[in-house]
C-alpha cells in the first residue's frame, strides 16, 4: 500500500510539472552574453547583473549534494531548514527534480542477500520540488537553472522559512555580495534584508524594526563512498539514525539504530601501523574553523577546550583529529569542517549539525559562542568556588577565571559536535570523599564526562588541598571510552562487540544512562554519587559564607555602589540553595532505569533505598519545612527585592510538596514496593513523613509560627487538588487510590484539631481550611 501511495504521489507531481507553462530551454549560444560574469568550478556560476544563474553539469545529477544555509553574520545562529542531502534529477517539462533522502529501509549483507535489490526496487523517493531549467550547457549535457529568487528572497534550496527574522526578505535591500568556489562545491555569501513588525507593549505604539543577516549558501558535491555504520549500543550515549533492516535475520525484519558520527578512516599505508597500537593521523581530518572576530582574551582557551578531545581521539588509534584551520580560505559551513562562530548572545553553547539520514555521518556542524554565555555562569562559579578561588574574590569579572568557564563550554559543546549526548550520569560517577581529594581531581576530574551538565565542583571544602584547575568539568574517562568505540576502525563485528566485553555496571565511570526525570542520578545540577552528603557539604559552604555576600560584593574590583553585584550574587546563592534540596527531594521515589544486555546487567531498574529516602526528608525538614534557616534571611536583600525570602520558600516549598504527592512519585514509590517489600521507603512512609514534618504529627496543643500555617494551608488545598485530578471517576488507578486515602486521613485529623486544639488561633485554622475544603471539593464533584 505504501509503495502504491508513494507512485501516486510522484504521478501527481509529474502531471503538475508537465502541466508547468515552461519554455523550451535556451540553447547555451543564446543563454550567454559577453557581459555576464563567469565564476568557473563544479558548478559554474553566472551572473548577469543581478541575475545568478547555476549549471549543474551531468556527472552530479543523481549524486549526493550538500546544500546548507547558514547565518554567517547577524544576532542568530540558525542554519537554514532545508539544509541537507539532496540529489537532482532530471523531471518532465524542463524541471529538475529535486528530492532529499528519507531512509527508511535497507538490507545489510548478514543475511537475505537478494532482498537487497527488491527493497532498492520497491522504494521510491518523492520528488520535494522542482526547478525551471533555462538553458543548456556548452556541452549540451549539463543543465543551467536561474537562482537568483532563492538567492534574495529565499525558495526552495535555501529556506528560512521557521526563522521569522528571514521568512521574508526585501528584494530591493538585498543581494548577493560574492561568490566563491572550492574544488567540489560553490558558496554564495548574500545578504538579506526585511522589515519584523513590532509587537505593542501595555499600550504603546508598535515599531516596526528592520533586521539584516549574511548568509553563506551553498552546494557542495559529496563523496561516492558511504561511511561504514555503527550500531548503537545503549551503554554508550550517542545520537541515532534508524530504519528497518531486512538482512539482520533470515526472513525477517530488524529496526536498527546507528549512531551520528564523522567519518574517520585509516590510510591504507597506515594499516599496519594502526593495527599494531601506533597512532595515526586519519585519511580526512575534522578542520576547525575559530571565528577571526572572536576575542583574544578567549582564543587560547578556545583551542584547549578543542584539543581536550584529540586526546580522546587517541583512545580510538587517531591523531591530530581536529585540525585548526590556518587563515580564512574557505571558512564557510561545508563538509569536513566545524565552524566555531562568534556572538550570538545565547544563555548556551547551541550546536548545529548537518548528518546524513541513511548512515549518520556528520558532515558539517557549527557552534556559536560569545562572552555573554561566560558572564552568565560567572554568578554560579562565585558562589560554589570563591571559598577556594581568589581570582573572584577580588574581581568578580577575573579574565582567567573567564577564559577557563570559556574553554568548559567549548568542550562540553564539543561533544555535542562529535555526535555524542549529554552522560547526565557523569557527575554522580564518583564518591564525595574522591571529589574532595586532590590528587584524584587532577587524575580523575571530578565527572566522568565532560558533556553532563553539572557546572562545578560545588562540595569542596575550604580546607580540602584542590587546586582551582579541578574546580571545573574537563574531557574525562567516560568520554574517552565513547569516543575511542565509535570512532576506533575495527576488523571485523566481533572486534567491535569484545571492545565492550569489560564493561561493568560497577565501573561507576563508565555508566551511561538516558536522562530520566525520575533518576536522581541523571539530574541536571548534581555532585557526587551520594546526593545527600553532598548536599551538607554544599550548604555547610552556602551558611558559611552566604551571610558575608554583601561585604565581599563591596570590597571587590569597581565596588558595588548600586547594590548590583550584591543582588546578582545574593540571587546566586538562592538557586544553589534551591539546587541542593532539589538534588534532595530527587530522591524521593527514585528509580534508575538500566541498560539490559546478557553478561553485562540483568537488573533493569534501581531503586533509591528507604534509608536514603528517610534521610532525605529529614534533610529537608531541615531546611524547608522549619522554616526559613537563620543564615538565610538577608534584610539587604529583603530591601532590594519585592520577594522576600519567606515568600520565595514558601513557593519553592509548595512546589516540593506538590511533586512529592504528584502520581509520578507516588506511582514509583507502589513500584518499589510491589518489587522490594518492606525493604522500600512506601507511600505510606512518604504520609507518616509528611504528617511528621508538615503536620507536626497533627499536634493539638502547641501553637503555629506563621511559616507552618502558610505551609499547611498550602498543602491541605494542594492535596485536595490532587486528590480530585486523581479522582476514581477518571479511571482506577494506585496512585489515585493511594492519594485518596492519604487526603480523608488526613482531612479527619484537620477535623479533629479544628475541634480539639488547645490554641485558640490554631483551632480558628483548622477550622478554615477544614470549610474551605470541604466546599471546594463539594464544587468541584459537582
Amino acid at each position: 500500500m505504501k509503495y502504491i501511495l508513494s507512485i501516486l504521489f510522484a504521478v501527481v507531481l509529474s502531471l503538475q510539472a508537465k502541466a508547468l507553462p515552461l519554455d523550451e530551454p535556451t540553447p547555451f549560444e543564446k543563454f550567454y552574453k559577453k557581459q555576464m560574469k563567469v565564476t568557473p568550478g563544479l558548478f559554474t556560476v553566472y551572473q548577469d547583473g543581478s541575475n545568478y544563474f547555476l549549471e549543474i553539469p551531468a556527472s552530479t545529477l543523481n549524486t549526493d549534494l550538500l546544500v546548507i544555509g547558514d547565518i554567517a553574520r547577524g544576532f542568530a545562529n540558525n542554519i537554514a531548514q532545508s539544509s541537507g542531502v539532496i540529489r537532482f534529477g532530471v523531471g518532465n517539462g524542463n524541471v529538475l527534480n529535486v528530492t532529499k533522502e528519507v531512509y527508511k529501509e535497507e538490507t545489510s549483507a548478514d543475511f537475505n542477500q537478494g532482498f537487497e535489490e527488491l527493497v532498492q526496487k520497491s522504494n521510491l523517493t518523492p520528488v520535494s520540488y522542482v526547478i525551471p531549467v533555462v538553458a543548456r550547457g556548452k556541452d549540451k549535457k549539463s543543465y543551467i537553472i536561474e537562482l537568483t529568487h532563492e538567492l534574495i528572497e529565499g525558495g526552495n534550496l535555501f529556506s528560512f522559512k521557521d526563522f521569522s527574522d528571514l521568512s521574508s526578505s526585501d528584494p530591493a535591500r538585498s543581494g548577493v555580495q560574492e561568490v566563491k568556489t572550492s574544488g567540489e562545491g560553490v558558496v554564495f555569501s548574500v545578504l538579506r534584508t526585511q522589515t519584523v513588525p513590532g509587537n505593542s507593549v501595555n499600550g504603546s505604539k508598535a515599531v516596526d524594526k528592520a533586521v539584516a543577516f549574511v548568509l553563506n549558501l551553498g552546494l557542495q558535491r559529496l563523496p561516492v563512498s558511504k561511511m561504514k555504520v555503527r550500531e548503537s549500543d545503549p551503554r554508550i550515549g550517542f545520537a541515532t539514525v534508524a530504519y528497518n533492516d531486512f538482512g539482520k535475520y533470515p526472513y525477517g525484519m530488524r529496526n536498527v539504530k546507528v549512531i551520528t558520527k564523522w567519518n574517520l578512516s585509516v590510510r591504507p599505508a597506515d594499516q599496519q601501523k594502526y593495527n599494531a597500537g601506533v597512532l595515526v593521523t586519519p585519511a580526512k581530518a575534522i578542520t576547525v574553523y575559530i571565528d577571526k572576530n572572536t576575542p583574544a582574551l578567549f582564543l587560547p582557551y578556545v583551542k584547549q577546550g578543542i584539543a581536550q578531545w584529540n586526546a580522546a581521539f587517541e583512545k580510538a588509534g587517531f591523531k591530530e583529529v581536529l585540525v585548526l584551520a590556518k587563515g580564512e580560505n574557505e571558512n564557510w559551513l561545508s563538509a569536513g569542517k566545524i565552524q566555531i562562530k562568534w556572538g550570538g548572545g545565547a544563555s548556551d553553547v547551541p550546536v548545529n549539525l548537518l548528518s546524513d539520514p541513511r548512515t549518520g555521518e556528520i558532515y558539517t556542524a557549527k557552534m556559536n559562542i560569545s562572552d555573554q554565555v561566560v558572564n552568565d555562569l560567572l554568578p554560579s562559579y562565585f558562589t560554589k568556588c570563591s571559598m577556594k578561588d581568589p581570582r573572584v574574590l577580588k574581581d568578580l569579572y577575573n579574565p582567567e577565571v573567564r577564559g577557563e568557564i570559556m574553554r568548559w563550554k567549548v568542550a562540553q559543546a564539543m561533544g555535542e559536535v562529535l555526535g555524542m549526548v549529554p552522560n547526565l550520569h557523569g557527575s554522580a560517577a564518583y564518591t564525595s570523599a574522591q571529589l574532595r581529594s586532590g590528587n584524584w581531581l587532577k587524575q580523575h576530574s571530578f565527572s566522568s564526562s565532560v558533556t553532563d551538565d553539572t557546572q562545578f565542583n560545588f562540595l569542596v571544602q575550604p580546607e580540602d588541598d584542590v587546586a582551582v584547575t579541578d574546580l571545573m568539568p574537563r574531557v574525562s574517562a567516560y568520554d574517552e571510552l565513547a569516543i575511542g568505540w565509535a570512532y576506533r576502525v575495527f576488523a571485523d563485528r566481533n572486534a567491535e562487540k569484545k571492545s565492550l566485553a569489560s564493561l561493568k555496571p560497577s565501573n561507576a565511570a563508565l555508566m551511561f544512562l538516558e536522562e530520566n526525570k525520575s533518576d536522581p542520578f541523571t539530574r541536571r545540577g548534581d555532585v557526587s554519587s551520594d546526593h545527600l552528603e553532598a548536599a551538607e557539604l554544599a550548604m555547610n559552604n552556602l551558611m558559611r559564607y552566604y551571610p558575608q555576600v554583601e561585604k565581599v560584593s563591596a570590597e571587590m574590583k569597581g565596588g558595588d555602589d548600586d547594590w548590583r553585584k550584591f543582588k546578582l550574587l545574593s540571587s546566586a546563592y538562592q538557586k544553589n540553595f534551591q539546587l541542593y534540596t532539589d538534588n534532595v527531594a530527587s530522591y524521593i521515589g527514585g528509580i534508575s532505569l538500566r541498560p539490559v544486555l546478557r553478561n553485562y546487567n540483568e537488573v533493569p531498574v534501581v531503586y533509591t533505598t528507604k534509608k536514603d529516602q528517610k534521610k532525605a526528608m529529614a534533610l529537608l525538614n531541615n531546611w524547608f519545612f522549619s522554616g526559613v534557616p537563620s543564615w538565610m534571611q538577608n534584610k539587604r536583600m529583603n530591601l532590594e527585592n519585592n520577594e522576600s525570602e519567606d515568600t520565595k520558600m514558601q513557593n519553592s516549598m509548595q512546589d516540593l510538596l506538590r511533586k512529592l504527592i504528584s502520581p509520578e512519585v507516588l506511582n514509583n514509590l507502589i513500584t518499589a514496593e510491589h518489587e522490594m517489600g518492606n525493604q522500600a521507603y512506601t507511600s505510606l512512609d512518604l504520609f507518616e513523613d509528611l504528617d511528621r514534618y508538615v503536620f507536626k504529627d497533627f499536634d493539638s496543643v502547641n501553637p503555629l509560627n506563621e511559616h507552618t500555617k502558610l505551609m499547611q494551608s498550602k498543602f491541605i488545598f494542594d492535596l485536595a487538588d490532587a486528590t480530585v485530578k486523581n479522582n476514581f471517576a477518571a479511571g482506577l488507578s494506585d496512585s489515585s487510590e493511594v492519594i485518596h486515602f492519604y487526603f480523608v486521613r488526613t482531612i479527619k485529623h484537620i477535623k479533629e484539631l479544628s475541634e480539639q486544639h488547645q490554641d485558640p488561633k490554631a483551632k480558628a485554622l483548622y477550622q478554615m481550611l477544614r470549610e474551605k475544603v470541604e466546599k471546594g471539593m463539594n464544587q468541584k464533584k459537582s
